[in-house]
């Protein structure tokens, strides 16, 4: 246990190490910030290209660096706007990131409810959300997931899906991907600007949503708040009474660039965030019974960003937290509380060396994790990774990586990245192959949830989770990068699988095995017309019990069209996902289905723009959970305006 200790105490030490450090390195100021040259999707891919900084995105947006065809993409990404998402209809977040290759969001009842992000067949908790560069993760959930029923898209600028183990750079529960979500910033330009939506719809669902920024100077702020309240319909397939659902939020932001002196190069950025939810649900999926869920959560994060000695240093720190309410009068009737709250230290260097051909990415880490409920319980982590970008030829690209964590409830964990893509441009052809390994933490719930009556829950003895992701694919361009075609085969092995077993509480039990191939297509047919189109195979089986696991579907695939004209712009999305079972002991399966939207925007006039959607165009009555409905046919009106 002391080489335990040193290793978690580490995490205190790089922290700071990390404030001094860059203390020191504004004091200074020695060397002007220097510009790298990125590599992000845009808006028409006509190539994937990963950012190797997930601390750059705001910039890479802002400046939209084109895509080089001559460095290959080393690992697969799937990327999305926010407001293309909005006017194909998503509301949540969840909703976005449901229009993504490979990604399968579950709800437990539609808008507000329960709901599982999964990524590649990955299980709950197995994907790691990071919005702004921080992680968004709820201690105080069964798996130390990020609650993103109740988090609406409104504002959402990027939403990203990084595709395999992401451990070395994200840490504890990226062994199954990450998401990243880029929230919108104050714009460069000098002025005020402000923007309205107001919009009414079936459910009796009223949508309000606002913003207002100024940049002015080094200064620039942004405040946006949005509210929600949908009267709705039952959950259960087996009642009818209407489950309600009330979600709200605030995001406030505010920059200072520092470009003169010994601060030249210095951007300072703080970012607030609360939002709350009061959704009815269901207690079980036979009865149609009062029961509600109520709660807050709340996130104050704070960046240093600083260029100068040839490369860039970000340093951020953040505090969330969140209460959540239960309370049910059906056959089983309870009330409880629960309480929980992250602390989240971070510094990253960024350096290119040999003329942009050797880029580092390096940094440590410290963070906290709080979950009350009869008691506080806590946990700490702490660690550093490293990783090492080469391009030893133009066209090759080699990508190694490591990360050393240590966690003070089960010890030290090591993660490790290997990669090689290599780009023939005459061809308009990349191939790249990669290996990646993950672990994730067992949460605080699963290591000390106390018992219910006789029956365990909680397990101190809990070991985490460990991945070996292994991926194999090939872009292909046509037509001056028009037509995009990528495919990729991958595996993802998890040990340790913690799962929950009715004669002990929480295990490592399982050993999983995720296998598939993913096949998308992108075509810019016109000037305003673009089509793009994916399909995922997956196998997911859980390899000591011989049988598959649950709610993972076996075949997905999805079309979308987007038209955007002077004035008019018209967006249609439809999704197929297959059959799967809905439990692990294989007994019942929920049937597949597929839904069709359907979205207009219009621009009457330079700052007011009138839209409409119309959701589950086909009237599919379809479950994404076994007993629980979605939504049937619904429409959606709202004005935007914008000054």
């Amino acid at each position: 246990m002391g080489g335990v200790r040193r290793l978690a105490a580490g995490g205190w030490l790089a922290a700071l190490a990390a404030v001094a450090g860059t203390a020191a390195l504004v004091h200074a100021g020695t060397a002007a910030a220097q510009a790298r040259e990125f590599c992000l999707p845009p808006k028409v891919e006509s190539a994937l290209c990963l950012p190797s900084s997930p601390e750059q995105i705001s910039d890479q947006i802002s400046e939209r660096a084109a895509v080089r065809e001559d460095v290959p993409a080393w690992q697969s990404v799937a990327a999305m706007d926010g407001d293309e998402a909005q006017a194909l209809g998503a509301v949540s977040v969840g909703d976005a990131l449901h229009l993504l290759p490979g990604v399968h969001f579950v709800s437990h009842g539609g808008l507000g409810s329960v709901s599982a992000l999964s990524g590649r067949g990955s299980s709950a908790g197995q994907v790691a959300v990071v919005v702004d560069g921080m992680p968004l993760a709820d201690a105080s959930s069964v798996n130390h997931t990020a609650q993103l029923h109740g988090a609406l898209l409104h504002d959402m600028e990027r939403l990203e899906w990084l595709r395999g183990s992401q451990s070395v750079l994200y840490g504890s529960g990226a062994l199954g991907g990450a998401v990243r979500l880029v929230t919108r910033a104050p714009q460069a330009d000098e002025g005020v600007r402000a923007a309205a939506r107001a919009g009414y719809g079936s459910y009796r669902t009223s949508q309000v949503e606002g913003a207002l920024e100024q940049t002015r100077g080094r200064l620039g702020w942004r405040m946006s708040a949005a509210h929600l309240n949908r009267e709705g319909y039952s959950r259960i397939v087996a009642g009818d009474e209407r489950d309600g659902t009330e979600l709200y939020q605030w995001r406030g932001r505010a920059r200072v660039r520092l470009g003169e002196g010994l601060a030249k190069g210095l951007e300072w950025t703080l970012i607030g965030f609360y939002g709350g939810r009061d959704v009815n649900y269901d207690p079980t999926t036979a009865e149609d019974g009062k029961a509600q869920e109520t709660g807050e959560r709340w996130r104050a994060h704070s960046q240093w960003r600083w260029r100068g000695l040839g490369g860039s240093h970000v340093l951020s720190a953040a505090f969330a937290g969140q209460e959540r309410r239960n309370q049910s009068q059906g056959a089983f009737p309870f009330r409880n509380r629960q309480r929980g709250g992250r602390t989240h230290l971070r510094y990253q260097l960024e350096r290119a060396f040999a003329g942009e051909r050797v880029q580092l990415t390096a940094g440590g880490e410290w963070q906290q994790n709080m979950w009350e409920a009869e008691r506080v319980r806590r946990a700490h982590a702490g660690g550093a990774f490293v990783q090492l970008a080469l391009r030893p030829r133009p066209q090759w690209r080699v990508v190694l990586g490591g990360r050393a964590e240590g966690h003070d409830r089960f010890g030290s964990a090591f993660a490790w990245q290997g990669a090689l893509a290599k780009a023939w441009p005459a061809l308009g052809l990349s191939g790249r192959v990669s290996y990646s390994g993950g672990f994730k933490a067992p949460s605080l719930y699963q290591l000390y949830a106390p018992p219910l009556g006789t029956l365990a829950i909680g397990n101190a003895q809990l070991r985490p989770e460990r991945s070996e992701h292994w991926e194999v694919g090939a872009t292909q361009t046509f037509a001056e990068g028009r037509l995009m075609l990528d495919a990729s085969w991958f595996m993802l092995d998890v040990r340790e699988q913690i799962g929950f077993e009715l004669d002990g509480g929480y295990q490592n039990t399982a050993r999983t095995r995720r296998s598939g191939v993913e096949v998308e297509a992108r075509w810019r047919a016109l000037t305003r017309l673009q089509l793009a189109a994916h399909y995922v195979y997956l196998e997911a089986r859980n390899l000591r019990a011989a049988r598959p696991q649950p709610r993972v579907p076996r075949h997905a695939a999805g079309l979308r069209v987007s038209w955007k004209g002077p004035r008019l712009g018209v967006f249609s999305d439809w999704r197929y996902v297959g059959r799967q079972w809905d439990d692990a002991a294989g007994a019942r399966q929920t049937p597949a289905w597929h839904v069709w939207n359907l979205g207009a925007r219009w621009r009457t006039r330079k700052a007011v723009a009138l839209e409409l959607q119309l959701r589950n165009l086909l009237d599919r009555r379809y479950q994404s959970v076994w007993g629980y409905r979605e939504p049937g046919f619904n429409i959606f009106a709202a004005v935007r305006a914008s000054f």
